[in-house]
């Protein structure tokens, strides 16, 4: 039975906002006064069901409670509006607290509110008049966080409205504030009761005596969700983790809650999820039915566990019988941990049932299977309800090998689950702690599966919500973790519960003694965690990641081959997009617009205020993200013929637009607190596109250019002379909405001369953000928007990255080549390679290594020839960043570059120009769907194309080459013949033609070949339909060119070198005008191919070398070149003998001088 995966989503991007209004009518009180809207309270009060979406509404980010109260006793403390919490820190124990409380303080004499702190400490504040007896007030409270602080301010308003029911002020409205660690509201599912309420964790309830409420209004907002958060699954409720680890990579089983809220368990099937991290995940969709179980309840698929055995995996799993309601515990099988899974039993009996346990002292013993496979390859099974049972099974993982045994667990209540750790065994399992419900966490631990066991003690509290909780602890990668279920978190606005459940995970750390340390049960989970405040100006050097890259050009060059994958694409999009955006007032917005009198400067005085004032930092924190749609643009871009995708990572404004660990001016901090590049890399993910980071916050950019412009003033009019708010402290922000940020982190320290830029205390910190980005995101590719050396000028400024560029693509290369999947061969770009803007001037014998370890980029300029190795060009549809009424580039513009730097052995990088909000013009759209309509149609000519002999003709033909067919670009199609020179009878690579086609309508063309050249003539070609720019539509047209010569090029797709050089243009007579050769001693060529025969083709009489043949790792014999007065291209140089059908590989090693290689023949 083969499975078709049918479901590839990655996980982990919710809505960045969920906000929600509710009132008094959420309630359904009966008692409701239908004409005044008036609740009674009179020791009496109202809950709001569990099964309603407000218990569960994440208000971390602020809330905001307001009623119109009055009070007809003022002897007693009273309280009308609470939201019930629990006490996190208290494990093997219960307590309830008022998370929110809000009512009437007769110490005081005021209405009060009050909050329970992350730290579970009340804080408390009264406000208004003295309060009068029967009268009304509107009474008011609110909470919002700030990041930075980390800390939430609690603000009470009450205004008085008299005795009237027109709800109007009568007074005067007084307020109070303070300060409280944490966010605004912990993360907790618990009841909104109106009537009471237990602040300060009072033991008893205090009620509301002759009281009234009316015009209740509650809301509140999420923080933005983080990569790694709880809950770790969002596409499903989610319960009984089973999580498993095959090599680097887990799979995650779970059963999908599908009960209605406040329904008892409805779980059909068991979904599985699979990581390589644990925070970003591929669902795979159902492995196993309840129902693949004849005599099982179709909604009873409980909780079980895969493990591996023999190359097979099994699933135990826990079943609901359809008749008698009994469970039992039965397995499953495949041949993949993706499924599908079969029953195993080829009786068809379960393996274990109720009647096997007699002794047990609950009803439905029979749950909740743990297999453990012992060292000396005994598998071990345990399970149980209120008792905890052990059992040997057979190596055959279907029947039992023993008798099943009582094994004594202090607390135990069901879950085991069973794991190793050097000389120890543990269990851990859901707990029954003394008059404690719901279940919390215990285990306990053996030096041998037969025990004695010995009680390790509490793991957890419960979990923030439900009665249940069960375990799975893994180790991947070298880090514990435990895995839970919790049903406090809601999905898509809908309320969890006992029997909706979501799976959440936790790091795991033991103590030296071996016992585990407690484990907090967090909303934050596997997200990165704040750490103490790091001084990022005097960080130590960067240690640069081992492996089998080293920071020295001569090896580098040796060992690097841009990746298959990337030179194949040939087309990436760019979302160059960060809060110089808002103002949308073009690009270099932060450095211009501390330069008195320049547009930007103007611009920004007038729409802002004086940059002493309203300075860069505060156009972060307005930066308003809400019309982003990352899902949208991705299909864009694809649609667009995108093959890869390149994020902003920060520009040279300094802010960084991920969780940045070395900047606190970051997007997760402030401005649209969403982590942008996280959420970028996992949409692209989830398209299947490649994944790049740009870095622009180069030294010299940044700290030479953007930076010392910002320690002036004004030298004109009336804030001449005013320091820009760059000379701002730290002290400077209290009170204000960055108090906690130091602008000097944004800024820098103050400076005057930059040129020293690689010399600063920046261009350390520079390094280390880089490597924060890479570890975080695996990129597979990532730019820099600087020079790779370091002889260039610019404003001034000494431009490049010079000693650092070898330490960065080391770093990057060495991380990349120990990932467990994704790309571990991976790309970096670096502009003056070479070319108009040759930044090695001051040694150029560097540039040929430079030019072989990386990809070489220019801005807007395409090379003027075929590149012996594959380089990018960027471009932008408008202004980089966006400028209102800015001028689009046309689609044609567009895929003219494109095919231009495609037949030269380049890559197009397109930046589709975002608005401040995030979203894009209609134009912009537009101008994708062209250019992907174009593409789509004359795809052959471009993805995994290789150029030609020669690019083009003068500025209407473009040649390029893919799979044996030459194809023709021709810009102005409306001519009636075109004659192609490059493709003559002379033509040293494609020998005679035999067939002109258009790509567009397989049309037939008549031609005729000379030694001079191709003549086609060219029947009128209608134009394409759907395309908006007419010269696309009727002009741009591409011929599929056929001929007789076969041969595979030194350079196509699929082939492998360990240093090897090239060089195109040769002019020799070479197949495709370009050459391999090597001058070093071991350096290998290698591809696979597929054919029964093979010819080495070089040229001769130009080199003087020996050069091995290894055929399907055989050694077949060797080439000896020689050199003489003569040289001859394309000669047979070896002959393979008569291979077997299939494919083969084939290796080229240099055993001494120089060897080259021109192309293989395959037959």
């Amino acid at each position: 039975m083969k499975r078709i995966l049918t479901i590839i989503t990655l996980l982990s991007v919710l809505p960045l906002n969920i906000s929600a209004q509710y009132t008094l009518n959420d309630w359904k009180i009966k008692d409701k006064d239908s004409v005044t809207n008036e609740v009674h309270l009179n020791v009496k009060e109202y809950k709001l069901d569990f099964n309603h979406p407000l218990p569960y509404m994440d208000m971390q980010k602020c809330w905001s409670v307001s009623a119109e109260l009055k009070c007809g006793t003022l002897g007693t403390e009273q309280v009308f509006i609470c939201k019930e919490g629990k006490g996190d820190h208290l494990i093997g124990k219960k307590s309830l607290y008022g998370d929110i409380s809000i009512g009437y303080d007769p110490m005081l004499g005021q209405y009060f509110a009050e909050v329970i702190d992350r730290n579970e400490i009340p804080h408390r504040i009264g406000a208004g008049e003295k309060t009068v007896k029967d009268k009304w007030y509107r009474v008011e409270a609110s909470s919002q966080y700030n990041a930075i602080k980390d800390s939430s301010a609690l603000v009470l308003k009450v205004t008085p409205l008299g005795l009237n029911l027109s709800g109007k002020s009568e007074g005067v409205c007084q307020s109070a504030e303070l300060i409280y660690p944490g966010k605004a509201l912990r993360h907790n599912a618990s009841l909104w009761v109106i009537g009471r309420g237990y602040p300060s964790g009072a033991t008893n309830a205090l009620q509301v005596r002759d009281g009234y409420i009316r015009n209740l209004n509650i809301s509140g907002e999420a923080l933005p969700r983080i990569i790694g958060q709880n809950p770790i699954f969002t596409d499903a409720f989610t319960a009984d983790p089973a999580f498993t680890v095959v090599g680097n990579t887990v799979y995650a089983y779970v059963g999908e809650d599908k009960a209605t809220p406040g329904g008892w368990f409805n779980m059909p099937h068991w979904l599985c999820y699979s990581s390589t991290d644990m925070r970003h995940w591929t669902a795979h969709g159902p492995v196993l039915k309840a129902s693949d179980f004849p005599y099982a309840n179709p909604g009873g698929a409980w909780a079980g566990q895969v493990v591996e055995h023999d190359g097979k995996y099994y699933y135990y799993v826990t079943l609901d019988r359809r008749h008698g309601g009994s469970h039992t515990i039965d397995v499953a099988v495949s041949d993949s941990p993706l499924g599908p899974f079969v029953p195993a039993r080829t009786d068809g009996t379960p393996l274990i049932t109720d009647d096997m346990t007699p002794d047990s002292h609950r009803p439905n013993a029979d749950i909740d299977p743990t297999v453990l496979i012992d060292d000396d390859g005994t598998p071990w099974m345990a399970w149980g309800n209120g008792d905890c049972y052990m059992v040997r099974l057979n190596k055959n993982m279907t029947e039992l090998d023993g008798e099943i045994r009582k094994v004594p667990m202090r607390y135990y209540s069901e879950g085991p689950w069973l794991f190793k750790r050097g000389n120890f065994y543990y269990n851990v399992y859901a707990a029954d702690a003394p008059g404690v419900q719901p279940e919390q966490m215990c285990y306990s631990m053996a030096e041998s599966m037969e025990g004695p066991w010995t009680f390790g003690g509490y793991l957890t509290t419960s979990a923030n919500h439900g009665f249940t909780i069960h375990p799975s602890v893994i180790q991947l990668n070298g880090q514990w973790y435990f895995i839970y279920h919790d049903g406090s978190y809601s999905r898509n606005g809908e309320p969890g519960g006992d029997c909706r459940r979501s799976v959440c995970a936790e790091y795991l750390y033991f103590n030296t003694d071996g016992t585990i340390k407690p484990i907090p049960l967090t909303q934050e989970g596997l997200s990165p965690r704040l750490t103490p405040e790091t001084d990022i100006w005097n960080l130590p050097p960067l240690t640069l990641e081992e492996g089998p890259y080293t920071p020295e050009w001569t090896e580098l060059c040796r060992r690097y081959n841009v990746p298959s994958w990337w030179r194949d694409a040939k087309l990436g999009a760019w979302s160059h997009w960060d809060p110089q955006s808002a103002a949308e007032d073009g690009d270099w917005y932060a450095r211009s617009i501390y330069m008195e009198g320049h547009p930007q400067a103007n611009f920004h005085r007038e729409h802002y205020g004086h940059p002493s004032e309203y300075g860069y930092k505060d156009l972060c924190n307005d930066w308003k993200t809400d019309l982003w749609n990352p899902d949208d643009l991705m299909q864009l871009y694809k649609t667009m013929g995108a093959r890869y995708f390149l994020a902003m990572g920060n520009h040279h404004d300094n802010f960084d637009c991920w969780n940045s660990t070395y900047q606190p001016w970051n997007s997760v901090n402030v401005g649209p607190h969403q982590d942008i590049v996280g959420i970028w890399k996992q949409t692209a993910e989830k398209y299947g596109m490649p994944f790049g980071i740009g870095f622009h916050n180069t030294p010299a950019r940044t700290w030479g250019q953007f930076m010392t412009v910002r320690y002036t003033s004004d030298r004109n009019g009336e804030n001449a002379g005013k320091p820009y708010d760059a000379l701002l402290t730290k002290a400077d922000g209290k009170g204000k909405w960055w108090e906690g940020l130091d602008p000097m982190d944004l800024y820098g320290p103050e400076h005057h001369d930059g040129r020293n830029s690689l010399e600063s205390p920046f261009a350390n910190q520079f390094m280390w953000r880089v490597d924060d980005a890479i570890r975080k995101y695996q990129p597979d590719m990532i730019y820099f928007d600087d020079h790779a050396g370091d002889s260039q000028m610019d404003l001034g400024i000494n431009m490049g990255l010079g000693r650092l560029t070898p330490q960065i693509i080391t770093n990057f290369y060495n991380i990349a080549s120990k990932r467990k999947s994704g790309n571990r061969n991976v790309v970096a770009t670096f502009k003056g390679v070479g070319g108009r803007y040759d930044s090695f001037q001051n040694n150029p014998q560097l540039l040929p290594l430079v030019d072989r370890s990386l990809v070489k980029s220019t801005e807007f300029y395409t090379e003027d020839n075929i590149m012996a190795f594959p380089f990018q060009t960027e471009v932008s549809l408008q202004e980089w960043h966006y400028q209102q009424g800015g001028r689009y580039r046309s689609a044609s513009e567009i895929v003219t570059r494109l095919m231009q730097n495609v037949s030269r052995n380049g890559c197009l990088l397109l930046n589709i120009t975002q608005r401040g909000r995030g979203d894009i013009d209609d134009e912009a759209r537009r101008i994708c769907t062209d250019i992907g309509k174009w593409i789509d149609i004359n795809s052959k000519a471009i993805y995994s194309s290789r150029p030609f002999d020669v690019c083009g003709e003068g500025e209407n033909i473009i040649y390029t080459r893919n799979k044996g067919k030459v194809y023709v670009t021709l810009i102005d199609a409306s001519m009636t013949e075109v004659n192609l020179h490059a493709l003559g009878l002379t033509s040293p690579s494609i020998g005679k033609v035999t067939e002109v086609r258009t790509l567009e309508g397989n049309r037939k063309l008549r031609f005729r070949q000379t030694a001079e050249g191709l003549n086609v003539a060219l029947q009128p070609i209608p134009a394409t339909e759907g395309i908006n720019d007419p010269k696309l539509s009727d002009g741009y047209k591409v011929l599929e060119i056929s001929y007789t010569k076969s041969w595979f090029n030194d350079d196509d797709p699929g082939i492998e070198t360990y240093g090897w050089d090239r060089k195109s243009n040769t002019g020799n007579g070479d197949y495709n005008n370009d050459l391999s050769f090597s001058n070093v001693r071991g350096d290998t060529w290698s591809t696979e191919f597929l054919g029964r025969s093979l010819a080495i083709v070089a040229p001769t009489g130009e080199f003087d070398g020996t050069m091995q043949v290894n055929i399907d790792g055989n050694t077949v014999g060797e080439v000896r070149f020689v050199r003489s007065d003569t040289r001859k291209p394309q000669q047979t140089v070896f002959k393979s003998k008569r291979l077997s059908k299939g494919k083969h590989t084939i290796k080229l090693t240099n055993q001494d001088g120089t060897t080259a290689i021109d192309a293989l023949i395959i037959e």
